[in-house]
């Protein structure tokens, strides 16, 4: 860790905290992006400017008090930390010149909600049925008349035990085969991806992070997804998103002005951009980024995204018939998938409480 004008660096590739309440997203010495941001009610900090920063010697003047975007910052002196990591929109490497072109893996877009597997499903079931107290204490007995001549027969403490182990074990078991019977049929669940001009069908798993996605109207987003098009002219869609928090009513995604005009399979798949943002994290209402989009040999154009470009795993498009996206989180990344519940055992409040 370094400091260098008042701000704490983390490294190349990463984020800077500044105490004044703005985020800066930095991936080189020579190109560094202050995005102000604004508190709002139940909303968090929300992205209302942002603008490149030619060299580290003009940072303290860029943020001094007196500037204008400065005083509208709002965030209360809190400190806002961020990692970040680069999409490669179509798989493309940028321009010669323009930034060094870093793969970066990440996972595909299989789900598992599963608990268990073939091969850890007798072992981790009987560890989660013998936590329980009851279940313990009647081993313990049965242990013990093993061990110790006794007046009764271990026989009428094992065989219950065994009949109440047995039956759990295998209703679990049952519950967890459908659990992998829908993660089957949603892996399975088939996808449109552009790819080399034409639309192209393939598997929900296969999706991988900077695959450019064609929905359909009333289809269901595959993965996390950033809208670049779509069929309506002003570039904007329709999502609801009652699978995710309740909520029925259409709302409006906006994609960048600077793509809208990409509406066709060979258009979309001409767009040369790059996509940086934060790391996956479970908030369905907060997300921060940037796309860099390149035009011939100028400098890239760099437009700040937030919430409302991004289409979450789990709605669905609706009002519109079609829009072009590219996946940013995938599979278990995505924020749909952060936000399960942990398939844990249920347990009694008296178990839980001894």
């Amino acid at each position: 860790m370094r400091k260098r004008d008042g701000l704490t660096m983390h490294g190349h590739g990463s984020t800077l905290k500044i105490c004044e309440g703005c985020i800066v997203l930095q991936r080189y010495l020579k190109d560094v992006y202050v995005f102000f941001c604004r508190k709002y009610p139940g909303k968090g900090a929300i992205v209302v400017a942002s603008y490149p920063i030619p060299s580290w010697s003009n940072t303290r003047t860029a943020l001094r008090p007196g500037n204008k975007e400065a005083r509208q910052c709002k965030c209360m002196g809190e400190e806002i930390w961020l990692d970040s990591r680069t999409v490669y929109i179509g798989h493309k490497e940028p321009p010669p010149g323009a930034e060094a072109y870093i793969p970066q893996r990440y996972p595909d877009n299989r789900i598992v909600s599963s608990k268990y597997t073939s091969w850890n499903f007798i072992p981790k079931n009987l560890f989660e049925q013998f936590r329980r107290i009851a279940n313990f204490y009647f081993l313990a007995i049965f242990l013990v008349q093993l061990i110790i001549d006794t007046p009764t027969s271990p026989v009428t403490s094992g065989l219950p035990l065994f009949f109440v182990i047995t039956v759990t074990a295998i209703k679990q078991g049952y519950e967890d085969w459908l659990r992998h019977k829908a993660d089957c049929s949603i892996n399975e669940c088939p996808v449109d991806v552009v790819q080399q001009g034409k639309v192209v069908r393939t598997q929900s798993h296969k999706l991988r992070v900077g695959d450019i996605v064609m929905v359909r109207e009333d289809e269901t987003f595959p993965c996390d997804l950033i809208l670049l098009s779509s069929s309506r002219h002003d570039g904007t869609c329709y999502v609801t998103t009652a699978s995710l928090d309740g909520e029925s009513s259409h709302k409006t995604y906006y994609a960048v002005q600077d793509t809208v005009a990409f509406r066709t399979e060979r258009e979309v798949d001409s767009l040369h951009a790059t996509i940086e943002c934060e790391q996956p994290q479970p908030d369905l209402y907060k997300f921060v980024g940037r796309i860099n989009i390149y035009k011939d040999r100028e400098e890239p154009l760099a437009r700040p995204l937030g919430a409302e470009n991004l289409l979450l795993r789990g709605a669905t498009l609706k009002n519109t018939q079609h829009i072009y996206a590219v996946a940013v989180y995938t599979g278990m990344e995505t924020k749909m998938a952060l936000n399960y519940q942990s398939k844990s055992q249920k347990r009694s409040a008296v178990e839980k409480y001894n």
